[in-house]
């Protein structure tokens, strides 16, 4: 796999969370925003668009950062919708799944399972360049 195909996958699992950010923060704005856990709404809005971006934003080490980061907050984010679903969570239950939390579902289940291809792209070693590739480099007449 290519390191554009890494940044695609990428770039797709940025998307993924943006989305999930979304939908946090019409929630957050529609429905959360006077209650008790409305800031973890517009917390997970704010921290979905700073994942994304770093997915984007670099092509160096740190993305893996990202890409951790990235899990993390998908997988954390499903985890608190089922439990707020099952046994509630501090200050909060709710029943039920409506459009915004079906819409919730996709988006983090489709960004954990990019950003986990994403880790898998990052773990495989980069190939090394042929050595005929890097004598083709020389100048003429030279060795």
């Amino acid at each position: 796999m290519t390191a554009r195909n890494g940044f695609a996958i990428r770039a797709l699992a940025a998307l993924a969370v943006l989305v999930g950010g979304a939908v946090h923060l019409q929630q957050w704005i529609t429905i959360f925003r006077d209650q008790s856990i409305g800031p973890t709404f517009l917390l997970n809005a704010a921290a979905s668009l700073v994942v994304a971006v770093a997915l984007v934003a670099t092509d160096t080490r740190a993305v893996r950062w990202a890409v951790l980061a990235g899990l993390a907050l998908s997988v954390g984010s499903l985890l608190a919708l089922f439990a707020s679903r099952t046994v509630g969570l501090p200050g909060f239950e709710a029943t039920g799944y409506d459009v915004a939390e079906i819409e919730a579902i996709v988006a983090e289940v489709v960004a954990t399972v990019l950003l986990v291809a994403s880790l898998v792209v990052l773990r495989r070693p980069v190939p090394a360049v042929p050595a005929f590739a890097a004598s083709s480099q020389a100048p003429l007449g030279a060795g």
